[in-house]
C-alpha cells in the first residue's frame, strides 16, 4: 500500500461508500487516507486554485481596460449565463505561480481533513483550510456546508498571503444569484465582521443584506441567518440607507421588537408592544385610463376637445388591408409600426377608424389564428396618447362602449365610404366619413342602451364597485412558541 511520507501512520485508502462517494462531490483532486485505526482522512493540495469554469474563452483585459482577477472575470462570464445558471463546473488552476508561493510558505502545500465517522462531514484545523474547502463546497454549490464551515472562518490576527488570497479567490461565487448563496456570503460577512479580514470580502455586504431580505422565503433552514446576525448585520449598515429601504426597515423593525419583546416579556413588562410598524415603497404613479366613465357617446351632438369631439378640419385616411398584411407576422410588424409610429392617436394615420374597425371584426388582425380582433382593438386602445384617452369624448367614449362587448361591437354601423384604392382621405366634418359614421353609430348605441339590460358596465365602474384596499400599518410579531417561520419584510 501506498503510504503518505507527511504523515506517518497514513495511506491511501480503497474504501468506498456512498456516504464517502457524496462527501467527495465537489474535490475532484482529493485524496482519500486511512489510519491504522481506521480512521479517514482527506487531503487536498493547496496549490491548485480552484476557479468557476468558463462557458467560453476569456481574456484578462477588454478595450484597454486594466486586467482583472481570473476569478472575477470567471464569475461574470458564469453569470451571462442565463438560461444555463452558474453550475458546478470548476477549474483547478496548477500554474498561478503567486497563489503556488503563498500557499507553501503557509504550510506544507496541502490541506488534511478528518473525516467524520459517519462520513457526512469534515473538520478543518486551521482558518487556511477552513477557507480553501468553503470555497470549493461554494463552487459545488454545496450552501450548507459552506454555512457550516463560515463558523470556522474567524481569526482577529491579520490574514497572511495565503489567508488573503482565499478571501480574495471568493470573488469568483459573488455573482451566484442564488437565494442560498447570498445567505452564505452573508454567513462569511458575519465571520469577518470586524476582523482584518472583513475588508477582504469580494462583495457588497450591505446589498447581500438587502437581497437576503427580500429572498428570505427562499432560503433554506439550513441556511438561514440567526435573528442576532441579520441584527448585527443590519446594525452595521448605513442608518439612511436602512430608512430608504422600506425591505430593511420592516425587518429591522421586526427583528428589534422580537428581540426586545422577548426581554419585556422575560422582565414582566405589561402592556409590550406584539406588532411593528410596516414602511411601503412610494406608490407608482398609475394611468387614469380605467378610472374614466365616459358615456358622452350616447349623449345628442359631438363632445369633447381637438379629436375627441370637433371634427372639422382634421384629416385622416382610411386603409384596407388584405389579409395577409394583418394575419401571422405580418400582423406582428404592422402592430410594431403603428406603436412605434405613434399613429394610434386619434387624429393621427391609423387613429378612431382602424379602433374602430379592429372592434367591429371589419380588420381582420389576427396573430394567431385563434386571436380576436376585438381584443386587439381594446388592447391597442392604451395606446391612444393619454391627453386624448384620459378625457370624455364622443370619439374616445364609443371606443370605449365597444370595447365591453365583442357582440355590441359586431353589431355597431360599418364604415361605407371607402374608395377601390388602398386610401380614401376625407375630412373630418359632419359631411365627412367620420361624421357620416357618427350619425349612425349614436343612435345605435342610445337604441342598445334602452333595451334590457343595456350597455355592459365599463371598467371604470367596475372598479368602483370593488371594495377599497387598505394596506395594514402593522403587522404582528410571533411570541417565542408561535410557530410562525417570521414575517416577511414588504
Amino acid at each position: 500500500r501506498l503510504e503518505c511520507e507527511e504523515h506517518a501512520g497514513l495511506f491511501l485508502s480503497a474504501r468506498r461508500s456512498p456516504e464517502l462517494d457524496a462527501l467527495l462531490v465537489g474535490l475532484p483532486h482529493s485524496l482519500l487516507l486511512e489510519g491504522r485505526d481506521g480512521a479517514l482522512s482527506v487531503l487536498l493540495p493547496a496549490g491548485a486554485a480552484p476557479r468557476p469554469a468558463l462557458d467560453r474563452a476569456a481574456s484578462n483585459s477588454k478595450n484597454g481596460q486594466a486586467a482583472k482577477d481570473i476569478a472575477v472575470v470567471a464569475a461574470e462570464e458564469a453569470a451571462a449565463v442565463g438560461t444555463k445558471g452558474f453550475g458546478t463546473d470548476m477549474v483547478l488552476d496548477r500554474w498561478d505561480a503567486e497563489w503556488t508561493r503563498n500557499a507553501f510558505q503557509g504550510g506544507g502545500g496541502h490541506y488534511v481533513y478528518p473525516v467524520h465517522g459517519g462520513h457526512a462531514a469534515l473538520s478543518a484545523a486551521s482558518l487556511p483550510s477552513a477557507l480553501y474547502l468553503a470555497l470549493l463546497r461554494f463552487l459545488a454549490r454545496r450552501y450548507a456546508d459552506v454555512c457550516k464551515l463560515s463558523d470556522l472562518c474567524v481569526s482577529d490576527n491579520a490574514p497572511t498571503p495565503e489567508e488573503q488570497q482565499l478571501w480574495l479567490a471568493f470573488a469568483g461565487v459573488a455573482m451566484d444569484p442564488a437565494p442560498d448563496a447570498c445567505a452564505a456570503r452573508l454567513r462569511l460577512s458575519v465571520a469577518a465582521f470586524g476582523t482584518p479580514a472583513e475588508s477582504l470580502l469580494p462583495w457588497d455586504t450591505q446589498e447581500e443584506l438587502r437581497s437576503y431580505v427580500g429572498s428570505w422565503r427562499h432560503v433554506s433552514a439550513s441556511c438561514r441567518l440567526s435573528a442576532r446576525e441579520e441584527q448585527e448585520l443590519l446594525d452595521s449598515c448605513d442608518p439612511e440607507m436602512v430608512r430608504r429601504s422600506p425591505l430593511m426597515s420592516n425587518r429591522g423593525s421586526y427583528l428589534y421588537l422580537r428581540a426586545n419583546g422577548a426581554v419585556a416579556a422575560a422582565a414582566g413588562v405589561e402592556g409590550a408592544k406584539s406588532a411593528c410598524p410596516l414602511a411601503y415603497p412610494d406608490a407608482p404613479k398609475q394611468s387614469t385610463y380605467d378610472a374614466v366613465e365616459d358615456r358622452s357617446a350616447l349623449e345628442e351632438g359631438i363632445t369633447g376637445e381637438g379629436p375627441l369631439g370637433a371634427l372639422g378640419g382634421l384629416k385622416h385616411s382610411f386603409s384596407q388591408y388584405e389579409e395577409k398584411e394583418v394575419t401571422g407576422v405580418a400582423a406582428l410588424k404592422k402592430i410594431g409600426e403603428w406603436i412605434d409610429g405613434g399613429s394610434l392617436a386619434l387624429d393621427a394615420t391609423h387613429g378612431f377608424p382602424l379602433l374602430y374597425e379592429l372592434l367591429n371584426g371589419s380588420v381582420p388582425l389576427r396573430v394567431l389564428p385563434s386571436d380576436d380582433p376585438h381584443r386587439w382593438g381594446s388592447a391597442l386602445m392604451r395606446f391612444v396618447p393619454p391627453e386624448q384617452s384620459c378625457k370624455r369624448g364622443t370619439l374616445m367614449s364609443v371606443l370605449r362602449i365597444l370595447s365591453t362587448s365583442a357582440t355590441l361591437a359586431k353589431n355597431a354601423p360599418k364604415v361605407e365610404e371607402k374608395t377601390m384604392g388602398a386610401k380614401f382621405s376625407a375630412m373630418f366634418t359632419q359631411d365627412g366619413a367620420i361624421g357620416m359614421l357618427m350619425r349612425r353609430v349614436q343612435p345605435y348605441l342610445r337604441d342598445r342602451a334602452a333595451q334590457p339590460g343595456g350597455i355592459p358596465m365599463t371598467l371604470a365602474t367596475r372598479w368602483a364597485r370593488r371594495p377599497g384596499y387598505a394596506a395594514p400599518d402593522m403587522a404582528e410579531v410571533p411570541g417565542d412558541g408561535d410557530q410562525k417561520a417570521g414575517v416577511s419584510s414588504r
